[in-house]
This record gives C-alpha cells, structure tokens and sequence, in this order.
C-alpha cells in the first residue's frame, strides 16, 4: 500500500478506482427499493429479509460519501493535505524542542528557581504517569523532591565509573603489629564525578578503622598513625594527606569522647576502634573530575567480612579483591543479584581462584550495601 502511495499516477488510479466504487455505491442506495422488490417482489420476512437489511439498511449512501471522499484525495488532494499535516507536525515537534530550550537556558541562567524546576519535572511526570499521579502524594513529586534535595544537598554531582582494587598481605617478621593477629590492607579507589556547572563544591566524604585491644597504649597508636596513608587527589593533583596532620595529633584529643577534630579530619580512638574519617569540600573547575583515593592501614585477622557500600548513587562499578595465599573466600552476596536492586545480568561476581573476586556492573548502583564478602584464614 505504501508502495502505492508513494508513485503519484498508481495514487491516482486508486483514487478514480475509489471514486468510480464511491458512484456505483450511491446508485446501489438510491435505488435499493427497486432492487429489492425486483429479488424479492412483496415478501418481506424469510429469505427475503436478508436481502432487504443488505441493500436498505446497510447505508449505501454513507459508504458511498466515504469512498468518493477517499478517492477525490488520493487523487487530488494528497500532496496538499500532507504538506499541511507535514507542516502541523513540524511546528508540534519545533515547539516542544524550544519549549525544552528555555527551561535548560532558564535552569542554566539561574532564572528558575529550584522550586520552579521542581514544579516543571513534577507535571510533566503527573502528565507521563497519567490519573494515578494527580494529588499531593504523588510518585513524581516524591521522586522530583527526593532528586532536588540531592543535588542541592552535593552540589549537583553524580558518580560513574567507581574502580576499587583491595589487596590484603600478611604482615613482614619486623611489622609494628603481632602478625598473627592483623594483615596489611591497601586500598586504591577511584571514580569520576560530573556536574552540569561549573565551579561547584564536591563534597567528599569517608571512614575507615582499626579494630585494637581497649588496653593500647599511646606508643602503639602513635606508631600505628606513623604508618597509616591516606591520600586524596582531584584532578591529577592531591587535596589531602593525612601526612600533614601526623605532627599535630593530639592523642589525649584522639582518647577523648568526641576524638582529634581538625579541617575536615577526626581521628579517634574509642571502644578498641581506631577510626579516621575525612570530610573535605573538593571544588570542581570544570563540569567533570577524576578522584584519587590511596589508602594504606591494617585490619584485624579475626576481621573476616567487608562491606562495599555506596552513599550515592554510581553509574558503573568494578571491584577487586585479593586476599592471601591459602584465605578463602566463602561468600559473596551481591545487591544486584540477591536483592533485585538491579537485572541480574547488569552486575556480576566472579572468582580468580579461592582468595580472589572481582564484581563489575555496567548500570547504576543505589546508595547502600553493594557487596559483602566473607573469608576465612587458613
């Protein structure tokens, strides 16, 4: 039919073809009395009745003015009533398109407010997911508010291509530590976050710790410190080392109910756990940084489960984890797979050998538990 369509005389014959079919209708109407009582004489029950509902009650006439009408434009008025549609049709699509245009400039001018964006995502939601979205408690307005709280809140970043390597040693014959009873741990992570502005604050945001004996004294904490590294750089370039912070700890200050405070950065030491953890305002020149994350320190050997959890929300993840010759990995539990956060076959957990794991996922992760892992020692 479209082939037909498209070749303007075979369009025209159809349309001749319709109205001459249109013509003969209208005849078969106007004389459908004449016709019926030359079949059927004055019956008009029995076999005769279908003859007269087929040729008077059908509505010959109707079909006919359908049919010429048809016929009249294939013939003669398609190619201006297409420009017309045509036309009607680009003006739809040209006026969305700049309707679109003026909130992004808006939006990027800073001439709608955050409130005003908000309204505009919530109905054009409500109109998307139709009756069931029209009142106050709304899944749009839920998602639009819970969306512009988090960009408020981050500055508007979001998180792709989250890489974490962990490799866990044994500890050499000199180590400051009891080999027996803690490993080394080293850490590298790495990730990109992006923005639609430029010139925005990231904020940046970790904790990591140290399970110790309540008994440890001050020289084992201080030699510990000594040799704990965390580095953080954006953009090629480091916004933070715990290196600077070494002279001016205060160990009464990291004994103390509320820990060693300063800069974004508080060291404590409370219920056999030595905690560090990091805050820091990263600020972002361009629309996209990378971020560096290098970090040495120990864990207990008893210390058998890691958690990999996220607080935002990431686009992408692979995750490696290598543990010692002869440890064992016995479990790994997977958000995506056991949890349905995501299709099964969007993140996946593989085995390098019995101490070895790596996880990739290709879509995103929801802030949460990711991953937990369980190992045992020889």
């Amino acid at each position: 039919m479209q082939y037909w369509l498209d070749n303007w005389y075979k369009r025209k014959l159809v349309g001749i073809i319709l109205v001459a079919l249109g013509v003969f209708c209208g005849w078969v109407g106007e004389n459908s009395e004449i016709i019926v009582k030359g079949i059927c004489g004055e019956l008009a029950t029995g076999w005769c009745l279908p003859v007269r509902i087929a040729f008077i009650d059908l509505g010959w006439n109707g079909l006919a003015y359908t049919l010429i009408s048809i016929g009249c434009i294939l013939a003669l008025l398609y190619d201006f009533v297409s420009e017309i549609l045509a036309s009607i049709l680009a003006f739809a699509l040209n006026h969305v398109a700049n309707a679109k245009l003026v909130v992004i400039r808006a939006l990027e001018q800073g001439r709608m407010s955050q409130a005003e964006g908000g309204e505009v995502l919530v109905e054009a939601g409500a109109r998307l997911a139709g009756k069931f979205d029209k009142n106050g408690q709304s899944l749009s307005k839920f998602l639009v508010d819970r969306f512009l709280h988090q960009v408020h809140a981050d500055g508007g970043f979001w998180r792709r291509d989250y890489y974490a390597n962990i490799n866990v040693e044994t500890l050499p014959d000199d180590s400051l530590l009891e080999r027996d009873k803690y490993l080394s741990w080293s850490e590298t992570t790495r990730f990109t976050v992006e923005n639609a502005f430029k010139k925005r604050i990231y904020k940046y945001s970790s904790i990591s710790g140290i399970e110790l004996p309540e008994t440890s004294e001050d020289e084992l904490l201080e030699k510990i410190l000594t040799h704990i590294k965390y580095d953080v750089r954006a953009g090629g370039k480091k916004v933070f080392s715990l290196e600077e912070f070494r002279s001016s700890l205060d160990l009464d200050g990291i004994r103390s109910e509320s820990g060693f405070a300063r800069n974004g950065v508080r060291v404590s030491f409370k219920n056999g756990l030595l905690s560090v953890s990091v805050h820091l305002d990263i600020e972002v020149n361009d629309t996209e940084t990378d971020i560096v994350i290098d970090e040495s320190s120990f864990i207990a050997l008893d210390d058998r489960i890691y958690e990999l959890s996220f607080v935002e929300a990431t686009k992408g993840l692979t995750f490696r984890l290598s543990l010692p010759h002869g440890f064992k990995i016995v479990h790994e539990g997977v958000s995506g797979l056991r949890y349905g956060t995501s299709r099964p076959k969007e993140i996946e957990a593989v085995f390098d050998g019995e101490s070895r794991l790596r996880v990739d996922g290709v879509s995103w992760c929801l802030p949460g538990i990711v991953a937990v892992v369980v190992w045992r020692e020889p």
